[in-house]
């Protein structure tokens, strides 16, 4: 049995499916398809919207319209044998064929969020997944009873991720969340934390020996790999959202009110503003950024601290050095960087205006930035990429709208990116897409803007679109300049009114969210 299933899109207008309206072009029928499986050279079935069922019988060359008795949106389609068939989709829909579908009949699913994709073992044993934070129903008799089988351990926030090695890694979050994975983040297990604060970081020494820090300075420790953490008690009643351990015998964390702990002692930082990240290129040399554009600098290992200009009132929220002069900070709406050891700091250009969270690099050169867009009404999450050092940063999918809390790279092919709703994201190449997304080059979700930048107009070209979207045009302020509804792959704009500067254009589509950057000379 050959089998093979992939999405495909015809750029046709879509109807809904009224008995007293039949297609007359293009035949059988226009609707959007979203799976196809043959199960010989000759015979095959496509699923797609509105209940679309077609079956060909002829290595394609034709195509007949089934009766799905269903007007949801079908996304997938599987055959455990010739005549026994399954359809999955919106609204949890499951239809279920015995007889090579001539007849399909609906089945229970006990959900009613949307499933994307099925598969049988045998006729009896089958999986769907779909949302809701990653739901997986399993049946084991032909679909008579479906059970959910839980993908997620936690739904609370992450806001801090930690790979002492390549397998073994930590997470963090709001309630005391600690998870953990021992496979390099195929399976995340719950540790007990012993405390209902809400946990802001989390840095390893090695696989077995860490520590957790959070709110009203809260401190854990662990030196069995989290099977038990220990409460050091609290040296502040602030949070502390930054821990990094430089050996084993040397912690630094930092917190609220200028708050700088050295192995749980409270040392003098010279400011009062919210500290967030601490970062040391060596035991002696070390950072630390936090609020209204705040960097911090020691050479003795913390006993004394050097307030340097940065040249911004930026809240800092992340601080990275690939060396011993060369180091970045990230904030609100700005990327630092500097070449000499933190004595002057410079703007880079990431070319899109978001609240940056986290910024990691895996070697010299090549670095991420993750964090999020709000456009006012929503969050998106974000992530950029830079390989030549922070000259050109390129936007990469991470497939999810949960805000993105933190970033790290255990080598230079994998890394792992946690935040809202529990999201953990892994990447096993470089950042390009995530495991199991489509390259940037050729996803359907991308947008094409030319001439860009321009003074007058822009053609904004939108692949694949499907149905009706809702385009709007923002400054760099959130402020909504254009809204409009748009229909065909490409919308002409005329900017030639418009302030020179950065404009970020969002595309709302039925089922994605599409951003894209206009520069107006």
């Amino acid at each position: 049995m050959k089998k093979f299933t992939f999405l495909f899109y015809f750029l046709l207008m879509s109807v809904s499916a009224f008995t007293q309206w039949t297609w007359q072009n293009p035949l059988p029928q226009g609707n959007r398809l979203n799976s196809i499986y043959l199960t010989d050279v000759n015979t095959g079935y496509a699923v797609g919207d509105n209940g679309t069922i077609l079956k060909t019988m002829d290595g394609g060359t034709n195509w007949i319209s089934q009766n799905s008795g269903t007007s949801s949106t079908l996304y997938s389609i599987y055959f455990a044998d010739a005549n026994t068939g399954y359809a999955v989709g919106g609204y949890g829909t499951v239809l279920k064929t015995t007889n090579g579908g001539n007849d399909w009949t609906i089945q229970n699913s006990g959900t009613l969020y949307w499933l994307f994709s099925v598969y049988f073992t045998d006729v009896n044993t089958g999986y769907a997944v779909g949302d809701d934070h990653g739901t997986i129903l399993k049946t084991t008799d032909g679909g008579i009873l479906w059970t959910n089988q839980n993908s997620w351990v936690n739904l609370n926030n992450l806001y801090s991720v930690h790979f002492p090695d390549e397998n073994a890694g930590y997470t963090v979050g709001d309630s005391g969340t600690i998870l953990k994975t021992t496979n390099g983040g195929i399976n995340w297990a719950n540790q007990t934390s012993g405390t209902s604060y809400n946990l802001k970081s989390v840095n390893f020494i090695d696989p077995n020996s860490g520590y957790a820090v959070g709110d009203s300075g809260t401190i854990l420790k662990t030196t069995d790999g989290g099977t038990l953490w220990a409460n050091l008690g609290s040296v502040t009643q602030y949070t502390l959202h930054s821990v990094y351990c430089v050996n084993g015998n040397t912690v630094y964390a930092v917190g609220e009110n200028g708050t700088i702990l050295k192995n749980w002692t409270v040392q003098t930082s010279g400011t009062q503003n919210g500290l967030h990240s601490v970062y040391f290129t060596d035991l002696n040399t070390g950072y630390a950024v936090g609020d209204n554009g705040t960097i911090l600098k020691t050479t003795n290992g913390g006993a004394g601290w050097t307030n340097m200009i940065s040249g911004t009132t930026t809240n800092f929220t992340s601080v990275f050095f690939p060396s011993p002069d060369t180091g970045y900070t990230v904030g609100y709406g700005e990327i630092l960087k500097t070449i000499n050891g933190g004595s002057d700091w410079t703007v880079q250009d990431s070319g899109f205006f978001a609240d940056w969270y986290s910024v990691h690099f895996t070697d010299a050169n090549t670095g991420y930035v993750v964090g999020w867009f709000d456009d006012g009404w929503e969050r998106y999450s974000v992530i950029h990429k830079t390989t030549n050092g922070g000259t050109l940063w390129t936007t990469l999918d991470l497939g999810t709208t949960a805000w993105s809390h933190s970033v790290y790279f255990t080598d230079a092919n994998t890394g792992y990116v946690v935040g809202g709703g529990g999201a953990i994201l892994k990447t096993i190449n470089g950042g390009g897409f995530p495991v199991g997304l489509n390259d940037l080059t050729t996803t359907p979700k991308s947008i094409k803007i030319y001439p860009n930048p321009s003074s007058g107009k822009i053609t904004v070209e939108i692949p694949y679109i499907a149905g009706k979207s809702h385009m709007c045009l923002y400054n760099l302020t959130c402020k909504e300049i254009l809204t409009q509804t748009i229909s065909e792959s490409k919308t002409i704009l005329d900017i030639s009114n418009l302030n020179a500067g950065i404009y970020i254009v969002k595309i709302t589509g039925e089922r994605d969210v599409r951003f894209g950057k206009i520069i107006k000379k």
